[in-house]
């Protein structure tokens, strides 16, 4: 299917790939017309027990999985469920990805798909003081931290995304790019050059974040400030004619 997408999302034991494992799995296949044409949910069955601050996340405990199939059973289960859709979606896709390289092995298909993440695309083309996906999106709607409704999410916000240009696709060659494009895990990866440059059109100092993630917090931060200030902008007008206004009264009393 041509136009047919697919938005997805992981819940996990943890952040931190190189111990953490998947725990669900959850996806919803769509028309960009917004069309829901499937879906996909499975849980998964980690080697150790689930974290309790985890569970306190998304809910997921170890009675859940009891019984379910293996992390690398349940990505076999979705790489065939994916089928001829190759066009994957999902918010801060990097987290995904890590976790995507660890459930396969040699042969399996995974670097012929491509994933497209809605983080990027939302700081793009959405102004907003938080790029949080419950942020961003409708989440009355949606049950947060869990994955399939992450997933519906995720494809609500591409739509919102879509609908800001005048096609109404957003596109492919801008932001889909193959699993093997990703940079591998890294804790604590420097900020990105384009990042920096961001930084610095934004008024801030390049130099200060030390990591990806805060430089990602910072921008966030200073256009929390440039959305703050051209409101007060704005406001200072109407102030002044206010101002204006009450000083004529003023004199037309003094006259009268």
């Amino acid at each position: 299917m041509i136009d047919s997408y697919i938005a997805f999302d992981f819940e996990t034991t943890g952040l931190d790939p190189r111990t953490d494992e998947v725990i669900e799995v959850g996806a919803v296949r769509f028309l960009v017309d917004g069309t829901v044409l499937d879906e996909f949910q499975s849980f998964a069955k980690p080697e150790t027990p689930i974290p309790k601050e985890s569970t306190a996340i998304h809910g997921i405990s170890d009675a859940d999985v009891d019984g379910a199939p293996s992390p690398r059973e349940v990505w076999l289960e979705f790489l065939s469920w994916i089928g001829d859709s190759p066009r994957l979606i999902a918010h801060n896709a990097q987290f995904e990805i890590h976790f995507i390289r660890k459930m396969t092995q040699p042969g399996d298909p995974w670097s012929e798909l491509t994933v497209a993440d809605t983080l990027r695309m939302s700081r793009a083309r959405i102004e907003s003081t938080s790029y949080k996906l419950s942020d961003l999106v409708d989440s009355s709607a949606t049950r947060a931290h869990r994955a399939l409704a992450d997933a519906k999410a995720c494809m609500a916000l591409f739509l919102k995304v879509s609908a800001t240009y005048k096609s109404g696709k957003v596109p492919a060659r801008t932001y889909w790019l193959p699993i093997g494009e990703y940079p591998a895990y890294n804790p604590d990866p420097p900020p990105t050059a384009r990042q920096r440059s961001y930084i610095e059109h934004l008024g801030g100092k390049p130099q200060k974040p030390k990591t990806k993630a805060e430089a990602g917090e910072y921008i966030d931060e200073l256009k929390r400030g440039s959305i703050a200030s051209k409101k007060r902008g704005c406001r200072t007008p109407l102030l002044l004619l206010l101002l204006l206004m009450l000083v004529v009264l003023w004199l037309v009393s003094l006259l009268g």
